[in-house]
């Protein structure tokens, strides 16, 4: 297994290295809460390797639609897709929050993956889809998170999407 660090060269205005890697894992944690529907904030503790990158293009029309965002927002994330597609994608963050077990409704422990972020050029906005599946090898679901950064934080909307 190979473990990929995140590594976000695109981000030009953010003003440093260090500085991308906690904005992202602030995105992750962000999005991870709100696909959990949690009160408090929240990260996984059982993390895997993504098993695809995200592709904005191949939204269908009515999904994008329903998605909060402007459709020139989409617009600019998709033109910088490319930029952060990390195959195989699984994050080294230290979170804010106590990494959590997450459990499925009939007991099973389940895993989390996140795709590599996507951000806006100014850094305002952030999407990433975020999977969960039974760790016996069973069922499993994902969320597609749009995350907004005001001042120092982010929150994150998640609708249902596919596995990554």
């Amino acid at each position: 297994m190979t473990v990929m660090p995140i590594i976000l060269l695109a981000a030009a205005s953010l003003s440093d290295e260090d500085a991308m890697v906690r904005q992202t894992c602030r995105v992750l944690e962000a999005a991870y809460t709100a696909a959990i529907e949690s009160s408090v904030p929240a990260y996984p503790r059982n993390i895997v390797q993504s098993r695809r990158t995200i592709d904005l293009k191949d939204f269908h029309a009515e999904y994008k639609a329903a998605l909060p965002l402007h459709p020139a927002e989409f617009d600019e994330l998709v033109s910088r897709q490319g930029l952060f597609a990390v195959e195989a994608y699984r994050p080294l963050c230290v979170p804010a929050s106590v990494p959590t077990v997450l459990k499925d409704a009939e007991g099973h422990v389940q895993h989390s993956s996140f795709t590599s972020p996507i951000f806006s050029s100014d850094g305002s906005i952030a999407v990433t889809e975020v999977s969960f599946r039974e760790e016996a090898g069973g069922f499993g679901y994902g969320m597609f998170c749009i995350a907004r950064r005001s001042s120092a934080s982010w929150s994150a909307k998640c609708t249902g999407s596919w596995v990554t």
